[in-house]
């Protein structure tokens, strides 16, 4: 299995700097801008998923329509972002700045919302059901989800402990990380993470 996480480009929230807002958020401009490119670079590099999966969240959403408007999206909620719940509207630096330990422990839930701990347990059922099983095949998967979720894959088949070590990844807006499974050793491997908006611009 050859397994592309592909985190939503730039939404409202990301561009305000909110902590990390909620289901309603889209895309900016910018953040579509991003997308297209995505979906250039897709076209490009000929990668053509025989599976998508894809966040039910609205930034998610409209960065994999972007990407695949004509192919068929498996939408999934097990891997949506870390609800916030009353702090959906709130700065990064003003939540941290109030409690600046938070993130100390992947336990600590946010008022009328998820801990990381909440978000982390769903994504890993999500790759016990839809990764695991299927990961000595030949087949590319593509998913379109959130940093966290993203971080918490990549440790999950990296062998990373999420409790001591959430997040260890994050990746920026419009990127594609890619993992292979490697028969030989039976594990997952990192190839690369590219952004390629990040390539346009720099071009």
């Amino acid at each position: 299995m050859k397994l592309y996480l592909i985190r939503h480009g730039q939404s409202y929230a990301n561009e305000k700097k909110k902590l990390i807002s909620d289901s309603t958020d889209g895309l900016t401009d910018y953040g579509t801008t991003q997308s297209q490119l995505l979906k250039s670079y897709l076209s490009q590099k000929k990668i053509n998923p025989e599976l998508i999966y894809c966040s039910t969240w609205r930034r998610a959403v409209e960065t994999a329509t972007i990407c695949y408007a004509e192919v068929e999206i498996k939408f999934d909620e097990r891997i949506t972002e870390t609800n916030p719940g009353i702090y959906k509207d709130m700065l990064e630096k003003d939540f941290f700045s109030k409690y600046p330990d938070f993130n100390k422990s992947i336990y600590n839930k946010y008022c009328n919302g998820e801990s990381h701990k909440d978000m982390a347990d769903r994504v890993k059922d999500w790759i016990n059901e839809c990764v695991i099983p299927f990961q000595s095949k030949e087949k590319k998967v593509i998913v379109f989800s959130h940093g966290g979720p993203i971080s918490v894959i990549l440790e999950t088949l990296l062998g990373i402990d999420s409790i001591s070590r959430y997040p260890s990844f994050r990746v920026p807006n419009a990127s594609i990380t890619t993992l292979e499974f490697d028969l030989y050793h039976e594990r997952f491997v990192l190839h690369d993470i590219v952004a390629p908006h990040n390539l346009y611009f720099q071009a």
